[in-house]
């Protein structure tokens, strides 16, 4: 879907707020592919409790990417709407 949307929107020679979104979404289905593969290999070589508090770890780190992400976008929003 992303690549549909993206294909519909006309090209420009600066971000908007729609390829902000296909970009972060992307690196999110990658990273979290990343963070599959590095768990299954945490669960086969030190067990099913590490890999659970490693699950944990990693779902906090992704809840304070985004947290932080999302702070960032409003803060730039509100800086550039107090500039005009």
């Amino acid at each position: 879907m992303l690549y549909v949307v993206g294909a519909a929107l006309p090209k420009t020679d600066f971000l908007t707020k729609i390829d902000i979104i296909i970009v972060l979404t992307t690196l999110s289905l990658g990273f979290t592919g990343l963070a599959s593969l590095v768990l299954a290999n945490i669960h086969s070589v030190a067990g099913e409790e590490e890999a659970a508090y490693w699950n944990w770890m990693i779902e906090a780190g992704f809840i304070g990417c985004h947290a932080l992400v999302r702070s960032k976008e409003t803060l730039c929003t509100i800086f550039v709407a107090n500039i005009d």
